[in-house]
């Protein structure tokens, strides 16, 4: 089995086949289609040595998929309740840029320049 799944990650002529080849893994492996076919190859051999030759469509796999699914819900992390705490607002005199448009906090310097206005 690992042979012929050797074999067509060697005959594979496009970034797309590496990266079906690689869903069909058990453990599924995410490719990083920046990087060139040679080194895609090499992760894919080596996930089949580090992982073992199983593929998601043999016969004990379905047990361990839905154990898998259960694992993955388990260690996701809930969504927070409480917001994100806001940023604090500047509270003092702020300055405009007549030609950009943008906001400044109040400074002497800044006031003396001819594009910026008071607020």
């Amino acid at each position: 089995m690992s042979e012929e799944i050797r074999t067509r990650i060697d005959k594979a002529g496009s970034k797309e086949k590496l990266e079906a080849i690689g869903r069909e893994l058990d453990p599924a492996v995410e490719l990083d289609r920046r990087k060139s076919m040679d080194i895609l190859r090499a992760e894919l051999h080596a996930h089949l040595d580090e992982h073992g030759d199983i593929e998601a469509g043999d016969a004990g796999s379905g047990a361990s998929d839905e154990a898998g699914e259960a694992d993955e819900s388990a260690t996701d992390p809930e969504p927070t309740t409480e917001p994100a705490p806001e940023a604090p607002k500047y509270e003092g005199k702020l300055l405009q840029n007549t030609r950009t448009k943008r906001f400044y906090p109040y400074t002497a310097a800044l006031a003396k320049k001819r594009n910026m206005r008071e607020v």
